[in-house]
């Protein structure tokens, strides 16, 4: 062994830390104080009525679907900054809710973002998400509604009310063990690696499917139909509820009983 080798340090020894001590509370008990809740459905369905009798709302009004109600709201919104600053800037007070209406444009909002502020790898300017490259566009949307989604989690956890408003679409399901099949869903972005809508729903309590049933004979729609909110995820539709029934509701137009079931303020 050389002389060199004999005068080589030995390696230090690593640094035992001491663990971090944290005081952690027990409890038991139910401890919810505020719901976070989609309603979804097609169009004219009453989403944006059934969320305008909600006490205490303050609509964030992207789409002007609140203008024959009498309620709070923030309008003039043009672009996802725009709704990003009115999302954080709102002060809600005790009872008041936050709503957004719709979801589904605040998306389209973030694509606008994204084509306006994110250059191509070659540095030119992107007409379309394709232009990314595979699946880069659908990302770039993602990271920005999950920005949104920690604007509106801020409201939440400081024991506000959240709704957001989403357009329904039928969307084909693939079915490893059968036949494909048709489904009602939100319509949000669900690209493979960039599912928006799959970490909305994971993120709400309810997510409710408002539909107008009919009587359909030989094939024809029959009757006035009547209103229904699924509470349920099935085949047919997405849904859940961490607190409603899990029957479906049938409710008139102008009926907000809905909220004072899920805030506890009614027995359901």
């Amino acid at each position: 062994m050389s002389q060199s080798q004999l005068k080589m340090p030995l390696p230090a020894r690593p640094v035992q830390q001491a663990p971090i001590q944290r005081a952690f509370r027990r409890t038991r008990g139910v401890t919810r104080k505020a719901h976070r809740t989609m309603l979804y459905g097609p169009g004219g369905i009453g989403k944006t009525s059934l969320a305008a009798l909600c006490p205490g709302v303050v609509i964030i009004d992207i789409e002007g679907g609140s203008v024959d109600h009498d309620v709070e709201r923030i309008s003039g919104i043009e672009t996802f900054a725009d709704l990003r600053a009115a999302v954080q800037g709102l002060e809600l007070a005790d009872g008041e809710v936050i709503c957004i209406d719709s979801i589904t444009k605040a998306e389209e909002l973030a694509v606008a973002d994204v084509l306006a502020t994110v250059k191509t790898p070659d540095g030119s300017q992107a007409k379309s998400i394709e232009d990314y490259g595979y699946g880069k566009g659908y990302t770039y949307i993602y990271e920005r509604m999950l920005m949104l989604l920690s604007d509106l989690d801020r409201h939440y956890t400081r024991d506000h009310n959240v709704i957001v408003i989403a357009h329904a679409i039928d969307a084909t399901e693939r079915n490893a063990v059968g036949e494909d099949y048709r489904r009602r869903k939100p319509r949000l972005q669900q690209s493979d690696r960039a599912n928006v809508m799959a970490k909305y729903i994971e993120w709400c309590d309810h997510v409710l499917c408002l539909e107008l049933d009919m009587n359909v004979k030989r094939g024809k729609a029959a009757g006035g139909g009547t209103r229904t909110i699924y509470t349920t995820d099935t085949p047919a539709r997405v849904a859940k509820s961490r607190t409603l029934s899990p029957d479906p509701v049938v409710y008139e137009y102008g009926d907000g009983s809905l909220w004072s079931v899920m805030f506890g303020t009614q027995e359901s």
